[in-house]
C-alpha cells in the first residue's frame, strides 16, 4: 500500500525529517570523489517515469491517510507526532 523508494543517504540540509524526497535516480552519476565511498559498488540508474508516478501515488496515500486519521483523532487534519505514531502503529510496513 505504502510502497515507495527512498534514498539511502540524505544531507540534513535537504529538509531533515520534515520533507519527503521523490527519488528520480539511484546511486551517484559521478562516483569518482576520493572522499566518498557511498556508491562505489553500485551503478547509477535513472528510474522510469512509471516507477516515479507509482511512488508519488503511494506518498499521496500516506498523506491522505495521515490527514484522515488526524480528523478521526480530533486534530482537525493537522499532522503531529501522535497522528504519525498512530498511523505507524496501524501499518507495520511503515516501521
Amino acid at each position: 500500500m505504502y510502497d515507495f523508494e527512498t534514498g539511502v543517504y540524505r544531507p540534513p540540509s535537504e529538509g531533515g525529517s520534515y520533507s519527503l524526497l521523490v527519488r528520480f535516480t539511484r546511486n551517484c552519476p559521478w562516483n569518482h570523489c576520493t572522499f566518498c565511498g557511498m556508491y562505489k559498488t553500485e551503478k547509477f540508474q535513472v528510474r522510469s517515469v512509471t516507477e516515479i508516478k507509482q511512488d508519488i501515488d503511494a506518498m499521496a496515500a500516506v498523506c491522505n491517510d495521515l490527514r484522515d486519521l488526524s480528523w478521526k483523532m480530533g486534530y482537525g487534519g493537522k499532522i503531529n507526532e501522535e497522528v504519525g505514531s498512530a498511523l505507524v502503529g496501524n501499518e507495520p510496513e511503515l516501521r
